[in-house]
Formats: C-alpha cells, sequence, structure tokens
C-alpha cells in the first residue's frame, strides 16, 4: 500500500514546495477531524431522523423553528463537538 500512497504524497510535496515531515502530520490532523465529524454526523442524524429531519437541506432550515433556550443549548452543543473534533487534531502533534 506504501508505494500507492508514496507517489501521491511526492507530487503534493513538489507541489507545495514542503517536506513530507510539514505535510503528513497536516493530512493526519485533517484526517482525524473529517473522521471525527462523520462520527458525529452519523451521531446526529440518528436524533434527526427521529425528529423528521432526512436530508441536509432540512437541517439547513430547521434552527428557523428552534425556540431562544433551543438555539443557546444547540450553539453549546455545536462548540463543544468543534472543540472535540479540534482536539481530534491536536493529538496528532
Amino acid at each position: 500500500m506504501a508505494s500507492l500512497i508514496k507517489p501521491v504524497l511526492d507530487e503534493v510535496c513538489r507541489r507545495s514546495g514542503r517536506a513530507r515531515s510539514e505535510v503528513v502530520p497536516e493530512l493526519l490532523r485533517r484526517h482525524l477531524a473529517r473522521h471525527r465529524f462523520e462520527q458525529l454526523r452519523c451521531r446526529v442524524m440518528l436524533f434527526a431522523e427521529a425528529r423528521g429531519y432526512l436530508t441536509d437541506e432540512d437541517i439547513f432550515t430547521w434552527p428557523a423553528s428552534f425556540t431562544p433556550h433551543t438555539r443557546a443549548r444547540a450553539r453549546e452543543t455545536l462548540a463543544q463537538e468543534a472543540h472535540l473534533v479540534g482536539r481530534a487534531g491536536e493529538a496528532v502533534d
């Protein structure tokens, strides 16, 4: 598998003018953050689907129906989850 990744990594390094030691940690951080986001999205979607929100478009229009209290709780939850996603990247350093 490394033989498949190495040419791509070398190309990214060449185009960016950065060393592998700079590129690999950044790519790993991004991958872990995306993985964590996808895990969280799956968890949230279970609750959203139970409430009738089935598409991303439903989710985008969803906050309009929030009460002020629900909006505050949603902001708190999103901030906490964003912090966890950030920490997923920090763990690599």
